[in-house]
């Protein structure tokens, strides 16, 4: 019985002091530690410590330096990103401008049109009201009385031809300013029709 004891007392003992040899082993810094003398072994765990600061300061520069990357590229981004604003920016007033110009320029050439409209309306009823066809008529009658007190032979001839005349002119004047009033009721329609989609084309523009 004593026996059994002394054996199991022992085995504490063994256990006990091999213990931390074994838990050391499990690090390859303390086994090699364990093979060096106590003041290597102090240097060379310094070394590692040495090695261990190193690798983390150039960890920590390298995360250094990519955060200062990310933060020219963010400075890059936020510049880009203010310039195109401002490029848009100044593309919406040229934009804006260009549509104020068309739409003045339009709007000029609709008035255009229709004061022409409205002068070739106004001869027109002249025309048709035959003022100036009665008033060489009157004219020719005039000079045929005259000629005929002059014994002129010709005179009743001439009196025809400027009838002829006169009546040829009047027609002529209304065909040509009816053909300027339909011309210029067309180009109204067009000038309308031209400034409409101007105001559709620039209404973001022109709306603010």
């Amino acid at each position: 019985m004593k026996k059994i004891l002394l054996i199991a007392f022992s085995s504490l003992i063994i256990g006990a002091a091999l213990s931390p040899i074994l838990g050391m082993a499990l690090s390859p810094t303390r086994n090699l530690i364990l093979d060096l003398a106590p003041e290597e072994a102090i240097l060379a765990l310094a070394d590692k410590i040495d090695e261990q600061a190193i690798k983390n300061q150039e960890q920590t520069e390298k995360m250094n330096e990519l955060e200062d990357i990310n933060n020219q590229q963010k400075e890059t981004l936020e510049k880009l990103s203010e310039a195109e604003e401002v490029r848009t920016k100044e593309e919406e007033e040229q934009k804006k401008l260009e549509c104020e110009a068309k739409l003045k320029n339009a709007q000029d050439s609709l008035a255009d049109s229709q004061r022409s409209l409205d002068g070739d309306q106004k001869s027109l009823v002249l025309i048709v009201s035959e003022k100036d066809y009665k008033e060489c008529k009157k004219q020719a009658e005039d000079k045929y009385s005259e000629d005929k007190k002059d014994n002129d032979p010709n005179a009743k001839k001439r009196y025809e031809d400027s009838i002829k005349n006169c009546k040829d002119d009047q027609e002529g004047n209304l065909a040509t300013r009816k053909s300027d009033v339909q011309g210029d009721k067309e180009s109204i329609k067009r000038q309308e029709i031209k400034l409409q989609g101007i105001k559709n084309e620039c209404s973001q523009y022109l709306n603010k």
